[in-house]
């Protein structure tokens, strides 16, 4: 089993993001509007195969997202940004995979897809953004678990959550 050092991954994650797109200072992100920008045409499908929400195809003449169409739009939104994620970073570790079960016994499957989940995270939620938003919102700092709690049940934490 492979182990990794998350936190490094996450802040590689971070940089590499920051690296293709400019850092930005409010959500939310308009995913649809990045993988058109990056010219990735998007096709919903009923049911992909497997278990699979979304899958991606980067050939140098088309790069292709297959979506489930029958994922949620938060669940589309976060499959998107996954899988554009695996175009940037890891075209060239998965060049010789052609079917699902291929890329699930793929040496590096889990540090691919943490990776994936990872920068589709700082994609739509940028953690710059987030963080600005945490300091204005939060009363103060550090909460104490009951004030936590309080500020998680406040109207300004599901507009915050909303947005």
């Amino acid at each position: 089993m492979l182990y990794h050092n998350h936190d490094g991954v996450v802040r590689s994650v971070r940089r590499a993001v920051h690296g293709r797109v400019a850092p930005r200072s409010s959500a939310p992100v308009s995913i649809e509007q990045l993988l058109r920008d990056q010219h990735i045409r998007v096709i919903e499908e009923w049911q992909t195969p497997g278990r699979f929400e979304a899958l991606s195809i980067f050939k140098p003449s088309q790069q292709i997202v297959v979506v489930n169409r029958r994922l949620s739009p938060m669940a589309r939104r976060f499959a998107l940004a996954h899988e554009l994620a695996h175009g940037w970073f890891h075209r060239r570790h998965l060049s010789g995979v052609h079917q699902a079960g291929d890329y699930v016994r793929h040496p590096y499957y889990a540090l691919l897809e943490r990776e994936a989940n990872a920068a589709a995270a700082e994609i739509l939620l940028p953690y710059d953004w987030f963080m600005a938003t945490a300091h204005q919102l939060l009363p103060h700092q550090p909460l104490t678990l009951a004030e936590f709690k309080a500020f998680m049940a406040s109207a300004a934490a599901h507009e915050w959550a909303r947005t």
